[in-house]
């Protein structure tokens, strides 16, 4: 009985001591891990405009390896495999594992998506992101009895033309504007601005149902509008501004507010 208690003892004292060592390890290993944990890799912005400088930042490298970098097109294009601003290169992590890196948007990446990426050489860890320059696009229609606003105030809104929004009869034009920010290239116009070319291309139907006949400028079909039903003030008067100013992030226009 003796020895059985001498034997449970000191087996007991050696499993805490190897718990005691493994705690440890486990603790370091913990550590270490949060120190250098999963690789990430980052740009400043979502979005550049041409010529812009593309700040790049990444963490959790092993410190000192050679970290291989590389921008393509997103989807990959041809022109990546020999465009020399395509083409993969190496930085150093530093003692913490940050890397840091720059890349400049080129000739062609005006309405590009682009894929960056992250090859770590020790640690095998890689790591990716995305960045575009791209134009933005805001379309919408122009409803002339929206909710409370009165008949014939034009709200721009991004959704379609209903009975509950808008009075239409056969033969009026509706109306749609587009804003374009965020341009470049053009063609100077002699006064500070430029000129860009835009082909407009018209879906007739949908689902087999006929929807518009044929396109008409702003005054035309205010014009045409009043003289389809003269008196009732479905649309403004002609020669009135379309008035498309403002953020074009704001939800809709009125344009005789």
């Amino acid at each position: 009985m003796k020895g059985f208690t001498t034997t449970f003892t000191t087996c007991k004292n050696m499993w805490s001591q190897v718990s005691v060592a493994m705690s440890m390890m486990l603790v370091a290993f913990l550590f270490s891990s949060s120190s250098f944990g999963q690789a990430t890799v980052a740009t400043n912005a979502p979005d550049y405009p041409f010529g812009a400088t593309v700040y790049i930042s990444g963490s959790g490298w092993t410190p000192g390896e050679t970290v291989t970098l590389r921008v393509t097109h997103n989807p990959t294009q041809p022109s990546d495999a020999t465009d020399p601003a395509h083409q993969p290169w190496n930085v150093v992590a530093d003692g913490t594992g940050h890397i840091t890196a720059t890349w400049t948007m080129d000739a062609d990446a005006y309405g590009a998506s682009f894929l960056l990426t992250a090859h770590g050489n020790t640690s095998l860890q890689n790591a990716q992101t995305t960045f575009t320059d791209n134009f933005t696009v805001d379309f919408k229609q122009g409803a002339n009895k929206d909710g409370v606003l009165p008949l014939g105030t034009i709200h721009w809104i991004g959704s379609i033309l209903i009975s509950g929004n808008s009075r239409i009869v056969e033969g009026m034009s509706t109306l749609q504007r587009v804003v374009f920010t965020d341009l470049e290239g053009g063609v100077d116009d002699g006064s500070g601005g430029t000129v860009h070319r835009l082909r407009i291309f018209l879906l007739a139907s949908k689902a087999s149902h006929h929807a518009y006949d044929f396109i008409t400028g702003w005054n035309q079909a205010l014009g045409a509008t009043e003289s389809l039903a003269p008196g009732f003030g479905l649309y403004p008067p002609a020669n009135y501004a379309p008035c498309i100013t403002g953020a074009p992030s704001v939800t809709y226009y009125l344009c005789n507010a």
